[in-house]
């Protein structure tokens, strides 16, 4: 039986010194010699007093009751969400994507009634059609008159949608500037060359600076034997002992400049299938709140560098096989307000925020997880790439078995096979993402009624360009006819991390 919920009504009731017997009220009126009238209105009155705070009672135990049995037994905090529903502050939302995600926000709300045990649509004349079409999608199906409340669920990319730029990447960036590896010399040889045929050569853009065509086969054993000097100096804790020492200052700024060509090169070279798991393999000796720790270091450190493209090349003196190599990459990672407010108001409103992230699992989870960065997703619900571990609880460089790849098509099978069973085989209500990697998940759900993307200017030739183009077109379409956008377009200022109205 569903808990009667507590009302609370102002009822004014005499103290018992204020109410007098009725016995008194009787002799009282007789030895005054008052008209039978007068007497029998006294008495009355004195009864009613009496039984005043009996009639409240039962009052509002009617009244709980017939609430109880309209509503459900949590009625109350629901309408109070109803009344102060959840709206995104402005900020820097571009106003067209702002409004819309409110009334998603209202329409859930309303919808969090209609779908509960016993609830009748028609009690609700506001909830709106799109609502009631999804509503009845995911009460078809269910048989009996007890069904379980399911509430609806949003996936996230993390990296260049939840946060400005990538968290895996600046988590690497920061281990190389400290040498914070787990492994031995030899261990990280075997996890450099794991997935990745070191004799191909790169392209054309990732000759060295003399000109010559490199492998990572070249690579690796130039960046393992810097890291065994850099190691034998006592550098392999993640503190920079070496900076002291001029000699070993150079063979770091080897390390770190070929370790980060090598990682450029597989990516533009044999695309992300080949770079995305490699990358993981850093963590190989790490546990996993190892890696979390090392993530949120690594952000807190990004917090407080400056926006901008930083260049590392290799001494001359340190040329080693591979030669002299440069690379860019762009510092600077940063929190989204406006992300953290949309992450909370979901949650506010009942709606379950997952993370879809082609990162390791537990890299994204050092920030989503820690309410300090204001995002504060629970770890379970953080989905990406695995690694299997063995002794100690430590990473190897292995996928674990039923391993899903989450990049790609990779994310929309994850979501329909770790997300969407937990809620009926419903489909996501809004999905965000801001690249190719994100374009199969943004558009494989027929019901999901938001897209939400963060434009950065991609190719308009591009799978997220043609995803974009949608959303300008929608966009610009008459909501005269009832027509509601589904995909969003949320500009960005690449130069500074802010999201732009405009």
């Amino acid at each position: 039986m569903a808990a009667l919920p507590v009302v609370v009504l102002p009822v004014v009731v005499l103290p018992p010194a204020a109410q007098p017997p009725a016995a008194a009220v009787f002799f009282s009126v007789k030895k005054r010699s008052l008209s039978k009238t007068v007497f029998f209105s006294a008495f009355a009155g004195s009864i009613v007093a009496q039984i005043l705070p009996f009639l409240a009672i039962g009052v509002l135990v009617v009244v709980s009751v017939l609430v109880a049995g309209i509503f459900g037994s949590d009625a109350f905090t629901t309408t109070e969400r109803l009344i102060s529903a959840p709206e995104l502050a402005p900020r820097n939302w571009a106003p067209a994507v702002r409004e819309r995600l409110n009334g998603v926000l209202w329409d859930v709300a309303r919808d969090t009634l209609d779908r509960r045990p016993g609830a009748d649509s028609a009690k609700y004349p506001t909830l709106s059609k799109e609502i009631a079409s999804v509503a009845n999608k995911a009460r078809a199906g269910s048989t009996g008159a007890a069904k379980k409340f399911i509430p609806d669920y949003a996936v996230f990319d993390w990296d260049n949608t939840s946060v400005f730029l990538d968290v895996e990447e600046a988590t690497f960036a920061h281990m190389l500037e400290t040498v914070a590896f787990k492994m031995t010399p030899p261990q990280l040889d075997a996890a450099l060359r794991t997935g990745v045929n070191t004799a191909a050569e790169f392209k054309p853009e990732f000759r060295n600076a003399a000109g010559k065509t490199l492998n990572a086969g070249v690579l690796i054993a130039d960046i393992v034997r810097d890291y065994a000097a850099l190691r034998a100096a006592g550098s392999g804790s993640g503190e920079p002992r070496f900076q002291s020492d001029p000699r070993l200052r150079a063979v770091h700024r080897a390390f770190r400049a070929k370790f980060r060509f090598l990682y450029e090169a597989l990516d533009g070279s044999f695309g992300a299938k080949v770079s995305y798991p490699w990358l993981t393999y850093i963590f190989v000796g790490m546990t996993p709140d190892e890696v979390r720790a090392t993530a949120a270091a690594a952000v807190r450190w990004q917090l407080a560098q400056p926006i901008e493209t930083v260049v590392w090349e290799t001494p001359a003196e340190c040329a080693g096989d591979a030669g002299v190599v440069r690379v860019s990459w762009k510092n600077g990672l940063r929190l989204v307000p406006e992300m953290q407010d949309l992450y909370f108001l979901l949650g506010r409103s009942g709606i379950e925020t997952w993370v879809c992230t082609a990162s390791l699992a537990d890299v994204v989870r050092g920030v989503a997880c820690d309410p300090a960065f204001g995002y504060s997703i629970p770890a379970e619900r953080v989905v990406g790439m695995e690694l299997q571990t063995g002794g100690g609880g430590r990473f190897l460089p292995l996928q674990p078995d039923g391993f899903v790849d989450t990049q790609g098509v990779g994310k929309t099978a994850a979501i329909k096979r770790l997300i969407a069973p937990k809620y009926g085989e419903r489909e996501p209500l809004l999905v965000a993402g801001d690249s190719d990697g994100d374009a199969s998940m943004l558009s494989s759900f027929p019901f999901t009624r938001v897209s939400l993307i963060i434009d950065r200017g991609k190719p308009a030739d591009s799978p997220i360009g043609e995803l974009a183009a949608i959303a300008r077109k929608e966009l610009g379409s008459s909501h005269a006819d009832g027509f509601i956008a589904r995909y969003l377009l949320q500009p960005r200022d690449e130069s500074t991390g802010l999201f732009k109205k405009k």
